[in-house]
């Protein structure tokens, strides 16, 4: 595994493989606190999160610092600086996510990416309420607690920064966040191959951030390169799954078809991997997520070999995976066909929602 490139990748779907946070100064204690619940209260709407970031692979260490911003459940900017920001300052790098696209930071300006399926935005994170799952099935392992930016908070060990499916603890290395009961991740330490290659520290957090509207602006974003994976508005005609229904408590936030797109020859048109249709239920923060796809191979658009549970559904066998933002149910049917369905919800909750989800 290579530590600089991992400590460096931010880009499409991607977490920054390097989120690895320490304490730094007077903003990180430890001692013997009351415990911290691993159960998810009402996630905040809105936050702002300042971070000081120590690229420890680097001679001299590198300090940088990152401002994580969330309008949740979609839009997420994650963008960072060489020094500590002012109003007005320019981003060295970073990623914004809207409902259903993605845009990249750039030296000169904000750039749309590509399309993507409603999601929890890119950079943010549902790891609280599947921690306790997680930590039943190997992946994590509960350690102290401590308080970090005046909040309190526990950690966690994973094999590695968690960025989409959780993997099971190893020997190669290891990732201590720090959650709080609002589920934020205030502090984590990277360790790869015993070695310590990044650390990174909450200073701030803010529950009522100003300026979001300017923030998560994507107006004066260049467009995108022709052939990238796109977003159209979809009917229920558009989907073989019938029209799921809401789950309680949400509502129906958005309903598209996603194409999923690739470039693989030089010059040549890019490839139709496999089209989706995505149902997408909001309650304020939280999101569940129904994507009904057809692949034009065998090949499903997620990889076999990560960790899950066996899970039976009306819609067939499933696997249970845990995510770094949340639970998902994998569900692999004949002719190409597939579902998935995400959750900002304890694995027991999405399950409980999916036994809803018929075949046509």
């Amino acid at each position: 595994m290579n530590a600089r490139k991992l400590l460096t990748k931010r880009s499409g779907h991607w977490l920054v493989a390097g989120a690895a946070l320490a304490c730094f100064g007077a903003a990180c204690s430890t001692g013997s606190p009351a415990p911290v619940a691993a159960t998810a209260r009402t996630r905040p709407l809105v936050y702002r999160v300042v971070y000081r970031v120590e690229s420890l692979t680097d001679r001299p260490t590198r300090v940088s610092w990152e401002e994580l911003t969330a309008r949740r459940p979609f839009e997420v900017s994650n963008v960072t600086y060489p020094s500590r920001a002012t109003v007005g300052s320019t981003p060295q790098a970073g990623t914004l996510t809207s409902v259903d696209h993605l845009f990249l930071w750039r030296p000169d300006g904000l750039h749309a990416l590509s399309g993507r399926q409603p999601a929890v935005g890119t950079a943010d994170q549902a790891l609280l309420p599947v921690v306790r799952a997680a930590v039943d099935r190997g992946l994590a392992r509960p350690g102290a607690t401590r308080v970090v930016a005046g909040r309190r908070c526990r950690d966690y060990r994973f094999l590695e920064p968690p960025a989409g499916p959780v993997k099971r603890l190893g020997s190669a290395g290891h990732d201590e966040l720090c959650l709080d009961a609002d589920g934020f991740v205030l502090r984590e330490a990277w360790t790869l191959h015993g070695r310590l290659v990044l650390r990174r520290t909450a200073v701030t957090v803010d529950l009522a951030p100003a300026g979001l509207d300017a923030v998560l602006d994507t107006s004066t974003a260049q467009p995108a390169p022709p052939g990238v994976p796109s977003v159209l508005p979809a009917t229920d005609r558009d989907s073989w799954l019938p029209a799921p229904p809401a789950p309680a408590g949400f509502h129906l936030a958005t309903h598209v078809r996603f194409v999923f797109t690739s470039f693989s020859q030089p010059n040549a048109p890019p490839q139709v991997l496999y089209t989706s249709v995505v149902w997408a239920f909001t309650r304020r923060a939280d999101l569940i997520v129904v994507e009904a796809g057809q692949t034009a191979s065998l090949n499903l658009p997620w990889q076999a070999s990560d960790p899950s549970r066996p899970a039976r559904l009306p819609l067939g066998r499933a696997a249970s995976v845990i995510r770094s933002d949340g639970a998902e149910l994998r569900v692999a049917l004949a002719g190409g066909r597939w579902v998935r369905v995400r959750g900002t919800v304890s694995p027991d909750a999405l399950a409980s929602y999916a036994h809803r989800l018929r075949r046509p």
